[in-house]
């Protein structure tokens, strides 16, 4: 399987691209949070943001 370098899952738009959603629930423990994992992606998709604090979860945490 597949994992971050921290072992967590990446729920974020692309920076350079704001219209591609990344959902990354790797990191060989994703399967146990699907449900939740798809309705925060949904709401991402349709509302632009979450109810959800993913801030653990963004694609900039890996920027140095």
């Amino acid at each position: 399987y597949t994992m971050t370098p921290d072992e967590d899952f990446v729920l974020d738009f692309h920076p350079a691209h704001p219209q591609v959603l990344i959902g990354s629930p790797c990191s060989g423990h994703g399967f146990k949070f699907g449900v939740a994992i798809g309705q925060v992606l949904a709401e991402l998709a349709t509302q632009g943001q979450t109810r959800h604090d993913i801030s653990r979860f963004r694609v900039g945490r890996f920027e140095v």
